[in-house]
């Protein structure tokens, strides 16, 4: 058995106690506000309601599970520590033989152990939970912010030519409000594209073509009609289709560019997105490792409400630097891999060194 001691077991309950309680509370009240917002969608599909809510509630929680977990472990840790020097605890060990280090070590054990889910998370149950929110967002039909523009989204075809979209709808496998642009003298109108129909199939087509009079005119419709011509690119459909953000590790590592070197912002946003990925995993550790020799710290006035002030906002700090850093890797300003990894870098070693220093 890892922990054998039965102070070790002790400091892992009282940590698992905090981090669950956190997570029951603080995302228990984000389902009752996020609610209001999507509770006519569970009604509307094909599901129970009881399904619906579960599924897609479940499927949120792994999606935000990045920043709940490491929030989570940096309050257990906070709280557990605290209360042992409050109680003095932990100077009647130290005063016994056991080493600080010694001490820590169900924490960093327990750091590593999310480290590996978030891992975990991050090759497999994040990109199915992704596909599920995505349907719930197309059974619910509407954007948060209605007054927003609509986006028009692209892709290049086999011979060059383009085709621009409103949306994809991800269940039914088709496009929806897209245009078709041959030449600069024929563009097609389509209602709804299926791309994966062999050959491609277009329902309410317009076929327009330019006159004499320099003028695009309709000069056919189809409720109907097949599309050889139209031809895609594997690769390039995927790579529109699904967002970086929503693909495992292994493939997203598949996707890279040749030498890891962008040469267009969409390249740019496929590296920033794999380094940030590989990267925040490292949060639960560096939550464990930060707090750690700020807790240990003894006094007759212990600042408790300080140490949990600095520890939460702290790592604020450290999710807005690294929102920072992918932005700028996604831009071109900066190479994705220093953008990321510098930050993580430089607070591993700031507060590596407090943690190896403790004895």
């Amino acid at each position: 058995m890892l922990f054998t001691k039965i102070w070790e077991r002790y400091f892992l309950k009282e940590v698992l106690k905090t981090f669950f309680l956190f997570l029951v509370c603080f995302y228990g009240l984000y389902i009752l506000i996020d609610y209001t917002n999507h509770g006519r969608s569970f009604h509307k599909g094909e599901s129970s309601f009881w399904y619906a809510f579960c599924l897609y509630y479940l499927c949120e929680f792994i999606n935000r599970s990045e920043v709940l977990i490491p929030f989570a472990i940096v309050l257990g840790t906070t709280r557990t520590l605290c209360k042992l020097n409050d109680n003095n605890e932990i100077v009647a060990m130290m005063a016994s033989g056991i080493k600080a280090s010694r001490l820590l070590r169900p924490f960093l054990m327990l750091g590593l152990f999310f480290t590996a889910l978030m891992y975990f998370n991050m090759e497999y149950t994040l990109p199915a939970a992704a596909k599920e929110l995505k349907y719930f967002n197309e059974i619910d039909g509407k954007k948060k912010n209605k007054s927003a523009p609509l986006s028009v989204e692209h892709v290049i075809l086999e011979d060059n030519s383009t085709l621009l979209f409103q949306s994809y709808d991800t269940k039914q496998k088709f496009f929806f409000d897209a245009y078709w642009v041959r030449s600069i003298d024929e563009i097609y109108k389509i209602k709804q594209l299926f791309p994966y129909s062999k050959p491609p199939e277009g329902h309410f087509v317009d076929r327009l073509l330019r006159n004499d009079k320099d003028e695009l005119v309709v000069n056919a419709s189809h409720d109907l009609i097949s599309l050889p011509e139209l031809k895609f690119d594997a690769k390039r459909l995927k790579e529109t289709l699904v967002q970086p953000e929503n693909l495992p590790l292994t493939k997203l590592w598949k996707q890279l560019p040749e030498n890891h070197d962008a040469q267009s912002e969409k390249e740019a946003r496929m590296l920033s997105t794999f380094h940030r990925k590989l990267a925040i995993p490292w949060l639960c550790l560096l939550a464990v490792l930060a707090p750690a020799p700020f807790c240990m710290r003894f006094s007759r006035q212990f600042p408790t409400f300080l140490v949990y002030a600095g520890c939460l906002f702290g790592l604020i700090g450290i999710y807005i630097i690294i929102d920072a850093a992918h932005v700028l890797g996604r831009r071109q300003l900066l190479d994705p891999f220093y953008a990321l990894w510098t930050p993580f870098m430089v607070f591993f070693l700031i507060f590596g060194w407090r943690y190896v220093r403790l004895r």
